[in-house]
């Protein structure tokens, strides 16, 4: 089960994110200028035009309402793949062979024979002590 996404209907959220959506692209314009991938009319075209959207997203917030709400949901489903990607890579490539090796050394972490006598291992907590000495 995934966290559920929220959109913020706040007008000053929605500028924020274009602006900052605007100001990494003009990042990644004037980077690839500088490392000579492209011309540097392409950064001075990429800067104006992000002044300009800059400008308009301060006036009219609201306007960029729509863009906001793409940008949150594709990154919020980048984040629910990459993160399954991810987990599985870790549990594929760790635990699954650490569970493996162990079980061949005939270690048990959770110290608790088998005994199929018992209908629950459930052990009950321990009374706790004084608050001033908790550890």
């Amino acid at each position: 089960m995934s966290a559920r996404l929220r959109f913020s209907e706040n007008a000053r959220d929605w500028r924020n994110l274009t602006m900052s959506s605007v100001a990494a692209l003009t990042l990644v314009c004037v980077l690839g200028a500088w490392r000579g991938r492209w011309p540097w009319a392409v950064a001075a075209v990429a800067g104006s035009l992000a002044l300009l959207v800059a400008g308009v997203a301060w006036a009219r917030p609201a306007w960029f309402r729509g863009w906001y709400r793409g940008v949150r949901w594709t990154g919020h489903q980048f984040g629910r793949v990459t993160g399954a990607v991810l987990l599985t890579v870790v549990f594929v490539l760790v635990l699954w062979p650490m569970g493996w090796c162990l079980r061949w050394a005939g270690r048990r972490p959770l110290h608790d024979p088998i005994d199929p006598r018992l209908a629950s291992y459930w052990t009950p907590s321990r009374q706790p002590g004084p608050m001033e000495r908790m550890f």
